[in-house]
């Protein structure tokens, strides 16, 4: 393989990759999901919250609105501490971007994941006054 077919194969490649990111955010099927447990769903600080017991864990996601200055960024690429870490992204088929956390980590629990979700809202809340 010649430098240039290696260099057009490469930028196949991430553009193919970032296809797959735009297709794979859209969910297929209604979001939050009705067939979940839910432990609680409810608004903080003007944010939509839910909590849900998932098949492995319990999971906290928050609803942010499409002018929120984070919406649409890779759950990776927002600075807000979470037990865990943000570990999920989708878009909503009203344009909202759902971010959450889980309870699934080896070793360590939260112990109120309630009061975890609502504090990863009120994050959420104060990002967007900046």
């Amino acid at each position: 393989m010649t430098e240039n077919e290696y260099k057009e194969s490469m930028e196949r490649i991430i553009e193919l990759n970032e296809e797959h990111k735009r297709e794979s955010l859209v969910v297929s099927r209604e979001w939050p999901p009705s067939d979940s447990s839910f432990i609680e769903d409810d608004v903080h600080q003007g944010l939509r919250y839910i909590v849900l017991q998932g098949p492995f864990a319990v999971c906290g996601y928050v609803r942010v609105p499409p002018g929120h200055p984070d919406a649409a960024k890779e759950y990776d690429d927002i600075g807000v501490d979470v037990h865990g870490g943000l570990t999920f992204r989708c878009l909503d088929n009203e344009g909202f971007h759902w971010y959450g956390w889980d309870n699934g980590h080896y070793g360590e629990a939260c112990e109120d994941p309630v009061f975890e979700t609502k504090l990863l809202a009120a994050q959420f809340a104060q990002r967007s006054l900046q």
